[in-house]
């Protein structure tokens, strides 16, 4: 594990990813834990075109789990980044560090988006 780490870090390149992806997701976290506004309101967190109600609503409580998603794509990332480069090396690593980091701009975008709708009712 040790000697992982010590190749990890010796690798520039796959430091800057592995450290872009950490400081994406930790932005990604603090923004939605600052935009959250506690209220005694029912937000909207999905919509869907099946059943009778389209929009359904949850406690403000329920927009936690988007910071708490930001977090855990990065530790999970992380171990698997670590594992690829044991087993697959360097190149395949350093593709999924960086397909990491457009999984988190994916994700903050959507739920940049769902944050915007929720906050308007």
């Amino acid at each position: 594990m040790k000697e992982l780490i010590n190749n990890i870090i010796k690798d520039k390149t796959l430091l800057f990813a592995v450290f872009v992806l950490v400081l994406t997701s930790i932005i990604c976290a603090i923004y939605f834990l600052i935009r959250l506004n506690p209220s005694d309101l029912q937000v909207s967190v999905r919509y869907t075109s099946f059943g009778t109600e389209h929009i359904y609503s949850a406690p403000w409580t329920y927009m936690l789990s988007f910071s708490g998603f930001c977090l855990a794509i990065c530790s999970v990332h992380l171990v698997l980044i670590g594992k690829i480069y044991q087993l697959k090396g360097r190149r395949f690593s350093l593709f999924f560090s960086w397909l990491s980091v457009f999984v988190v701009l994916i994700a903050f975008m959507l739920l940049y988006n769902i944050v915007n709708i929720a906050g308007r009712n």
